[in-house]
């Protein structure tokens, strides 16, 4: 680490020492009566569980089951608050789902510094702090709340809101960002249009819509400012879900991560009650709760984690994106083109064979002596070897032809693009074929004994028969090809062989005229 950082953090320990070890005690202390729902009176309970649904009162007032406490920054002027509209909901009936219960316990102020840049209300920005810290702390007094969770963004909200959070460290909690907004005009164009603006290039009007291109919708600006910087820190001290800061507002992922946030806050109510029953301050019904909670949060997550899942397209293999053809957020339908990959290793080349010629152009011989081989006309010089990789085994509509397909591993010293047309050439003559030896089919057998396939050559010095293992080929209309097994010059028997034994005396038929 840093020299200076270490220094400066070793500093702050040694400074607060003190101070911390008060707080530390009093959040001890708390914690000893942290059921503090159980102490409140029919009437306090009452009040508290007034406005909610008859669903949620049930949960409640078991006095068991956590309630989560909400504090929000939540309102309709600013793009990073405007999207905690609807988290309140997406919590309380993912939690109810699970056995809990939230609550908005408060609301607090939130400025933007980009609205109030140069005007007097900026002034207040600073002082918004300790009245954020206020309301938090003013939210979370009723005791009757498990854990929080705090959605807020940018400047002093954050800070304000771990300030108050910190009055109440006993209680679990975790902060919930809403992201960034999509990204907009660079800042590059909308450098340049401030400058033409100020030529007089250009009107107020066109700057606007320059301004309003590139803060356009909801969630944080999209450059690392101090709205998102605190989404780094809180990361970095483990009070936000890591890779969180950077999503985009409004999306699915976001709603996902939103979800898991309540997850990892079921997690942190089971440790804390654990520890809890450990001191024997509550009762092991109430820690069986904790833990059937939060496997059924662990269920939960998974199953959304599981919807996810299908909104990511994986592609089958390393490519480029030619085209897309839908936009963002473009509802689609099942088996819906939505963009056009193609690879990066491999080419392929379509010709169409006439039918008089297509058995030829599909017996593809690896060990030919010829290999197809293929030109493109960027490069008509240069020649690469082919190989079949498919064709069609019916005929083209309207030209009688098959189309056949031949691939070859993409040159590294030409540029191939997608509709580019190439040279095919092709040896489709019988001397393309490799030498094999075909013989009567009657001359092969398989033998009882092992089942190789054998044949039997004829001695003409001992006029005796011996048994030779061969390995066949193809099965022609002139007979079976012999790939390995027999000689130039070799005789063999090709009638009568199932009669034959080994070293047997055979004598030759000779035709003779007449005969």
């Amino acid at each position: 680490m840093n020299e200076v950082i270490q220094r400066v953090t070793k500093t702050i320990i040694e400074r607060s020492k003190e101070s911390r070890e008060i707080y530390l005690k009093r959040i001890e202390l708390v914690k000893e009566d942290s059921q503090s729902r159980k102490n409140l009176g029919c009437s306090n309970l009452a009040h508290a569980m007034a406005p909610m649904s008859n669903n949620e009162k049930l949960s409640l007032d078991g006095l068991i089951k956590p309630n989560i406490a909400i504090i929000t920054a939540y309102n309709d002027m600013l793009s990073a608050h405007k999207p905690f509209e609807t988290y309140p909901t997406i919590i309380k009936k993912i939690l109810l789902e699970n056995g809990a219960t939230a609550q908005v316990a408060g609301g607090v102020p939130a400025m933007c510094d980009g609205i109030t840049q140069s005007q007097p209300g900026m002034e207040l920005s600073l002082f918004s702090r300790d009245n954020i810290a206020m309301g938090t702390a003013i939210g979370l007094s009723h005791n009757v709340f498990d854990a929080a969770l705090y959605l807020g963004v940018c400047d002093k909200i954050v800070p304000g809101m771990l300030i108050g959070a910190l009055s109440f460290g006993h209680l679990p909690a975790i902060f919930v960002p809403a992201g960034p907004m999509l990204s907009g005009i660079s800042n590059l164009k909308k450098a340049k249009i401030r400058e033409e603006y100020k030529e007089g290039k250009v009107d107020e009007n066109t700057l606007l819509e320059a301004e309003s291109a590139s803060y356009h919708s909801c969630g944080t600006c999209t450059f690392y400012g101090t709205a998102n910087s605190n989404q780094m820190l809180l990361e970095m001290m483990g009070l936000q879900l890591p890779n969180s800061s950077f999503i985009n507002a409004n999306t699915t992922l976001r709603e996902e991560l939103t979800k898991e946030a309540e997850h990892e806050l079921a997690t942190a109510d089971y440790k804390r009650k654990g520890e809890l029953l450990r001191r024997q301050l509550i009762s092991p019904a109430d820690y069986d709760l904790a833990k059937a909670q939060l496997k059924s949060a662990t269920a939960a997550l998974a199953n959304a984690r599981d919807q996810l899942s299908y909104t990511r397209l994986i592609a089958p293999y390393d490519g480029t994106v030619a085209k897309i053809s839908i936009d963002n957020f473009q509802m689609i339908q099942a088996n819906q083109s939505v963009l056009v990959l193609q690879k990066d290793h491999d080419i392929d080349v379509v010709i169409q064979v006439p039918e008089s010629m297509a058995s030829q152009a599909i017996a593809f011989n690896p060990n030919a002596k010829f290999q197809p081989l293929v030109r493109f006309s960027a490069q008509p010089d240069q020649s690469y070897k082919a190989s079949l990789k498919e064709h069609a085994t019916q005929v083209t509509p309207g030209t009688q032809s098959y189309e056949v397909v031949y691939t070859l591993p993409r040159p590294t010293n030409i540029t191939i693009l997608p509709g580019m047309s190439a040279e095919l050439t092709l040896d489709l003559s019988i001397g393309n074929e490799i030498n094999k030896t075909v013989i009567p089919a009657s001359a092969v057998m398989k033998r009882d004994l092992d089942g190789e396939n054998i044949i039997w050559l004829y001695h003409a010095d001992t006029g005796n028969v011996t048994p030779q293992i061969v390995t066949l080929g193809r099965i022609t209309t002139n007979g079976v090809e012999i790939l390995k097994g027999l000689s130039l010059g070799d005789q063999l028997v090709v009638a009568g062989v199932q009669y034959l034994s080994a070293e047997q005396t055979v004598k030759p038929l000779r035709w003779q005229r007449g005969v």
